[in-house]
C-alpha cells in the first residue's frame, strides 16, 4: 500500500499566495473527512487557538 504520492509543485514566494494555497489544500483535505471527523477537527483547532491566545496575552 502506498501512503505517499510524489508531485511536482510550485511554491509561491508571496506570503499571501502561500496562505491562499495552503487554505485551498486544507479545505480539500477537510472535505475528505466524515462529518464527525470534521467536527472533531474543528473542536481541536478551537482549543488550540484558545490556548495559543492565552499565551499571546502574557
Amino acid at each position: 500500500m502506498r501512503k505517499f504520492e510524489l508531485n511536482i509543485d510550485a511554491e509561491p514566494k508571496d506570503n499571501y499566495e502561500k496562505a491562499k494555497k495552503l487554505l485551498l489544500e486544507t479545505d480539500k483535505a477537510i472535505q475528505l473527512l466524515s462529518p464527525y471527523e470534521q467536527q472533531k477537527l474543528a473542536y481541536e483547532f478551537m482549543q488550540y487557538k484558545a490556548i495559543y491566545g492565552l499565551f499571546q496575552r502574557v
